[in-house]
């Protein structure tokens, strides 16, 4: 418990840094910016016939230490995406298809855990641009899907040197309960429809609207092996998530030198659960969690991408509230009564963000280059509280805490692509990204372990690749 209590008062920092509906493919600074919501805007330039091939290892966050659950926390894509559009001067229909696989062994390591995942997503997209007297329209549907296997495997658990209470009725009763491995098997289903409209020219500007919704399904099934006692033996199967429409509208200006201005919402609502799909129905708890989660955005930005330098300027000003309701399972039984324990956690997140993008570009006949510069700065307020309800002596916890944090990324990031006979193009991208996260009020949600020696590092992202025009 002492360690679940200690990763709670990094969690809120984590939830607004790494709420991510679209990971993939985006180096550490772009997945930053699309959370706070100032993500790119579609357009609507039209799409060459290609099929590109890349690879992108992109290190979200690692801390090295002996008891750290955050070892090698990063992502490994191989892409392949075929664009065959149908093209005339007003219209173009087309579609892409996208895979990425990866695995990896021995990650989440610690003194306690290893673990091993095999990755498999999928994506389709099918887009129709055309042009009408002057008016613009694109619509987009894309579908992802994304498939893993997880295996945790456990060597050893928690336990109390001191506290013989905890250990009787919490932490001796967790290796019966959930056995050395457990399964994971997260799927997520998202269908995407994007709708950019432009109108015609009014005071030589371009106004235009665009409408993106979500359609997404989350499960994450887990299986583990109780051997516990003879009344709550056998294999557990458990569910975690929902189906839930994240949604954003953008209302802006364009003009025909690249300058765009434009400001935009955007909401995201779930109600998070976690149920055990298999479990003896007189003796265990079916619901083990359950809560409400709604982070909604408001955001603002200027784009100025005439020439051979471009800029971004944005701000956004954003609310995340997040209730939940936590037990375990019945871990066992103190004569003929069941022990189980539980958590509620109420936490509120506001932040107002600040992002600058600078970039210039370097062309010759058959080589380009294309450094960029990034700066996103966020005052984040974190009110957290919880309850923890530990049975028969155990000690009940409440604490309420907050936090004023001042969030500091800069990300330095290269683009270059080398063309070949006009039909291939290699590329080659990296970006590193340098975090300076202070805080500036708010007490420790409990007393601090005694120190280890740690490392972190963190926000790499290297990316090699080749496209091929048709």
């Amino acid at each position: 418990m002492e360690i679940l209590l200690h990763k709670i008062k990094h969690l809120s920092i984590f939830l607004l840094l790494f709420m991510i509906i679209n990971i993939a493919n985006c180096d550490t600074f772009d997945i930053v910016r699309n959370i706070f919501s100032l993500d790119k805007i579609e357009d609507n330039i039209f799409i060459d016939k290609q099929i590109k091939i890349n690879s992108n290892l992109n290190y979200l966050y690692t801390e090295y230490s002996s008891d750290s659950l955050y070892n090698r926390s990063l992502i490994h894509f191989h892409k392949i995406q075929f664009h065959s559009p149908i093209i005339n001067k007003k219209l173009q229909f087309g579609c892409s298809y996208e895979f990425n696989y990866s695995a990896y062994q021995n990650i989440l390591n610690s003194e306690y855990t290893m673990g091993s995942i095999n990755f498999l997503s999928k994506n389709y997209d099918i887009y129709l641009k055309t042009k009408l007297n002057k008016h613009s329209l694109k619509i987009k549907y894309k579908h992802k899907s994304i498939d893993n296997n997880f295996l945790l495997k456990i060597y050893k658990f928690p336990h109390s040197k001191t506290d013989s209470t905890v250990n009787r009725y919490l932490y001796n009763l967790l290796e019966p309960t959930f056995g050395d491995s457990i399964n994971f098997y997260p799927k997520t289903i998202n269908n995407i429809i994007n709708i950019y409209y432009s109108a015609p020219q009014i005071f030589n500007f371009y106004p235009f609207i665009n409408l993106q919704f979500h359609f997404l399904d989350i499960k994450i099934d887990e299986r583990h092996l109780n051997t516990n006692s003879p009344k709550l033996d056998g294999e557990r199967y458990t569910q975690i998530g929902n189906t839930f429409y994240p949604f954003q509208l953008k209302l802006g200006i364009t003009s025909k030198k690249n300058i765009m201005f434009f400001f935009g919402y955007s909401e995201t609502n779930l109600e998070p659960k976690w149920k055990q799909i298999v479990s003896p129905e007189l003796y265990d708890i079916n619901v083990l969690s359950n809560g409400n989660f709604k982070f909604t955005n408001w955001k603002i930005g200027y784009k100025n991408n005439a020439g051979e330098k471009y800029y971004f300027l944005g701000a956004s000003q954003g609310k995340l509230k997040w209730q939940q309701e936590l037990t375990t399972p019945v871990l066992g039984y103190l004569f003929f009564l069941p022990i189980a324990h539980q958590l509620n956690i109420d936490l509120q997140i506001f932040h107002k963000t600040q992002i600058v993008q600078y970039g210039i570009y370097f062309n010759n006949k058959h080589f380009s280059i294309n450094p960029e510069f990034g700066y996103i700065h966020s005052l984040a307020s974190v009110d957290i509280s919880y309850i923890a309800n530990l049975e028969y002596g155990l000690t009940s916890i409440n604490e309420h805490e907050n936090y004023l944090y001042d969030i500091n990324l800069f990300n330095l990031k290269l683009h270059s692509n080398y063309s070949f006979k006009e039909k291939i193009k290699i590329y080659f991208n990296c970006s590193q990204m340098i975090p300076y996260v202070r805080k500036i009020s708010g007490g420790e949600l409990i007393s601090k372990p005694e120190k280890r020696k740690k490392k972190y590092y963190g926000g790499l992202m290297i990316e090699i690749g080749m496209n091929y025009y048709y």
